[in-house]
């Protein structure tokens, strides 16, 4: 393969001169570019020799030192330097930095076009194909055997940090950390950063401000540097790709061996591999979701087969046979989402849920989720306080998250055993029910119990058709005809007038009118149903009528 030292005796490039690093002459050049782009400092990889006229830092000394120190640190092969552009002679800092980090720097003459440098380079280039083929083939065997053994993503991360000798994470599209490979001796251990999730966050926010869109385009990892208080961890990260569409990054901790040129071969290959592996898995997991989620529904429901079905519920869960259980519902309002999100949305959930003293689990129910609480309070008053704690938590926590929608907690009573977890599924989809059509219920409270409309569901549950069409027809078919024919608002001013506990100034401000003008309707309203609002027993019937009125 060519050599610094090759090109130096090139007789097409006989100008070019050796002017620092004469101790790394046999470096290989893997290819040439040309940098007058600030930006290119995060796109250096191993072997690769820069050409420049040295425009980009011509007035800054601390870019030039950076440049010198950034090469060498990426075993780039060396820095070709063309003169009498803007600069009659390299720096002399520049060329003292060189010699003590062993970076080689060219003098390239000015007459000298960059392209035609490229060009001869190319065309003398003595890579051995042979060698990057075998070692292609090698990679390609290890990844297939872990692939054919039935081992996963996992386990091709593990061998990948075996093969170039660094720890690598793999991190999701949206940065999350999913696996990763830590080795023995590794000074900067990578377990004891994401453990804490400020670190986790940090890593979030940081790669998100610095990776932008046209990642997906480049065929080489990128340099960048995380600072963890005092430690510096010098990091390479690679695209995980189908064709222009990022599935993951695999994130090299350079803490261990500088990348070379032949590790970089060794981590596209694992790349492919990965990318069909973690396509694979994805699907599996959607499916093993989806089935996780029909067993749980027909546990629920009251609906599984046998009691196989409901042991192996309970084994998968590892939950308690005989404790106390409840269910809460937490409703997203909003319209259908893909599976990928609720699964992610869930995933979240379950990961929040581990902080609490009651064991919780988060299934995705259509558009909501449904939480099953295991070993709540006993007593009711101190159930209904916990579970409004918790969800004050859980609502404060999701909406500080992004792309979150607005969510209801629908809280259902205990019941004793997990045989009888539906009837807490019931109540809590009929309070969700309730809520969701009581225009008169605090649109502003997020967390709402069966206890809190518990004399709907008694009216709900055991007052008959029948009954209903009477109450209807007695007090509230006239209201509603005479509103019709007359364009007046009856009916909305007898709610108002009981929604308002009966205050006549404050039903009045609430309908933005005159109080003698709810005097003059409420008479009129008593005149049109042959009540009056002076008589007890016509005033509990009214109160009753508009308190159940949403039901109607």
């Amino acid at each position: 393969m060519l050599t610094v030292e090759d090109l130096l005796h090139l007789d097409e490039l006989k100008g070019v001169t050796l002017l620092a690093g004469e101790k790394n002459i046999k470096n290989q050049i893997l290819q040439v570019n040309i940098m007058e782009n600030p930006d290119a400092f995060d796109w250096l990889t191993p072997g690769e020799m820069l050409l420049t006229t040295g425009f980009i830092f011509k007035d800054d000394e601390a870019m030039q030192k950076r440049l010198i120190r950034d090469l060498a640190k990426m075993n780039c092969s060396a820095l070709g330097f063309k003169l009498q552009r803007y600069f009659d002679e390299i720096p002399e800092s520049m060329v003292k930095l060189a010699n003590k980090v062993n970076l080689p720097i060219l003098s390239i003459p000015y007459d000298y076009n960059f392209t035609e440098i490229i060009s001869i380079i190319n065309q003398n280039h003595k890579f051995n194909q042979g060698m990057v083929s075998s070692l292609e083939v090698s990679m390609h065997n290890k990844m297939y055997r872990i692939l054919e053994a039935g081992n996963g993503s996992k386990h091709v991360i593990q061998k990948l940090s075996e093969s170039i000798q660094n720890p690598v994470a793999l991190l999701d599209q949206n940065f999350n950390p999913t696996f990763y490979s830590d080795l023995p001796n590794n000074p900067i251990r990578i377990s004891n950063i994401l453990k804490k999730p400020q670190n986790v966050q940090y890593i979030q926010q940081f790669l998100s401000e610095r990776i932008n869109s046209s990642l997906r385009f480049y065929q080489d990892p990128i340099n960048l540097d995380f600072n963890f208080g005092q430690e510096t961890v010098p990091i390479r990260i690679f695209p995980i790709k189908k064709n222009t569409i990022i599935i993951s990054y695999l994130i090299i901790w350079n803490t261990m061996h500088e990348l070379g040129p032949l590790d970089i071969i060794e981590l596209k290959v694992a790349a492919q591999y990965l990318l069909l592996q973690l396509q694979l898995e994805d699907s599996l997991n959607i499916e093993s979701y989806q089935k996780r989620n029909e067993m749980f529904f027909e546990i629920i429901r009251n609906k599984y087969q046998n009691e196989d079905d409901l042991m192996q519920f309970i084994k998968y869960y590892q939950l308690k046979t005989d404790a106390i259980y409840s269910i809460a519902i937490l409703s997203t309002n909003t319209a259908a989402h893909s599976n990928r999100q609720m699964m992610n949305l869930s995933t979240r959930l379950n990961q929040m849920l581990i902080g609490y003293r009651q064991k919780m689990i988060c299934i995705e129910y259509s558009n909501s989720f449904i939480l099953l609480i295991q070993d709540p309070p006993a007593d009711e008053k101190e159930y209904l306080k916990t579970m409004n704690t918790i969800g004050k938590s859980l609502l404060n926590q999701l909406a500080k998250e992004s792309n979150v929608p607005d969510i209801t907690m629908v809280i259902g009573p205990t019941v004793p055993n997990i045989k009888q977890i539906y009837v807490s599924f019931q109540q809590a989809l009929q309070t969700l029910d309730i809520y969701n059509s009581d225009a008169s219920l605090d649109s502003s409270n997020r967390i709402i119990s069966y206890d809190d409309v518990f004399l709907k569901h008694i009216i709900r549950d055991h007052l008959s058709v029948d009954g209903l069409h009477k109450i209807t027809e007695r007090f509230i078919t006239p209201l509603r005809q005479f509103d019709s024919l007359n364009k007046s608002e009856y009916l909305k001013t007898l709610q108002a007038y009981y929604q308002a506990n009966r205050n006549i100034t404050k039903a009045a401000e609430n309908l933005f009118i005159h109080r003698n003008t709810l005097l003059h309707r409420l008479s009129k309203i008593e005149e049109i149903l042959n009540i009056s609002f002076d008589t007890p027993g016509d005033n509990l019937q009214l109160e009753f009528v508009i308190y159940i009125f949403p039901l109607l």
